[in-house]
């Protein structure tokens, strides 16, 4: 696993800073490799926790990152919040593609 980039620095509601890590891992596919991304998140001098290969899109990690800073979840909260937020996308991904076959059915 690699860090890739700081991404941000955010508050929790208790006041505490949290920094917010971009994560990567190449992980092998045949002849190729796919990243994986993941987020680290850290109390400095405090708690910290990992979350490794939980999206393959940047955006989609770096989109995670911000939802979960606003919300402000704690590390002790972090793995919840991302099963959370990735049982919407995927809800939410169902939906759109529902709704693009039966718009492809109609016409």
């Amino acid at each position: 696993m690699e860090v890739v980039r700081y991404l941000c620095r955010s508050m929790l509601a208790d006041g505490r800073p949290v920094d917010w890590t971009l994560l990567s891992e190449a992980v092998p596919a045949g002849r190729f490799a796919c990243v994986q991304y993941g987020l680290r998140m850290e109390v400095p001098g405090g708690p910290a926790a990992d979350l490794p290969g939980i999206a393959c899109g940047r955006e989609d990690i770096e989109h995670l990152a911000e939802e979960l800073a606003a919300r402000q979840v704690p590390p002790e909260g972090l793995a919840a919040a991302a099963v959370a937020w990735l049982d919407q996308e995927s809800s939410s991904l169902a939906t759109r593609s529902a709704t693009c076959s039966t718009a492809a059915k109609s016409t």
